[in-house]
C-alpha cells in the first residue's frame, strides 16, 4: 500500500479556515497523504480515523491526551473497543508530569479496565508491564 510510504496528516473536516485549507493543500502537494475525519468532543474520531487509514495495528504513543482519548474506548465487553494491548512503560526519569492519563473516563463495567495476562520485563532501568484487555 504507498499510502503506508509517505506521511499521514490526520486532521478534522470542520475547518474551514482558508489558511487551514491552504496548508492541508501543500501537505498534498508535497506528498503527505491528509486524512479528514469527523470530530468527537472537539477531537479528531478515533474510530472515523482508524476506519480510513488500512493498517492492522497501531501503536499509539503520545503524552497523556492522546493515551487517554484511546483507554476510553477501552471495555471488555466493547465490540469497539479501540485498545487490546498495553505495554506501559516505568522508566527512572522525570518526563514533564506525573499524568500518564488525562481524567480518562472508562466505558463498560466499573471505572477501570483491568489488564489480563500481565507480564512485566526490564529494559535497562526501565520496567515494562504489558497486558491485555
Amino acid at each position: 500500500d504507498t499510502m503506508l510510504k509517505k506521511p499521514i496528516i490526520v486532521t478534522s473536516k470542520n475547518n474551514d479556515d482558508p489558511d487551514v485549507r491552504l496548508r492541508k493543500e501543500k501537505l498534498a502537494e508535497a506528498g503527505a497523504t491528509v486524512i479528514e475525519c469527523r470530530e468527537n468532543n472537539g477531537k479528531i474520531d478515533l474510530k472515523d480515523m482508524l476506519s480510513k487509514i488500512s493498517v492492522r495495528s497501531v501503536m499509539v504513543e503520545g503524552g497523556a491526551s492522546v493515551v487517554s482519548s484511546f483507554l476510553e474506548t477501552t471495555s471488555p465487553d466493547s465490540k469497539e473497543c479501540l485498545v487490546d494491548q498495553l505495554v506501559l512503560t516505568i522508566a527512572p526519569i522525570y518526563v514533564g508530569g506525573l499524568s500518564a492519563c488525562k481524567d480518562a473516563k472508562f466505558s463498560g463495567k466499573g471505572p477501570f479496565p483491568r489488564l489480563r495476562k500481565v507480564r512485566y520485563t526490564f529494559a535497562g532501568n526501565d520496567i515494562m508491564a504489558l497486558g491485555q484487555f
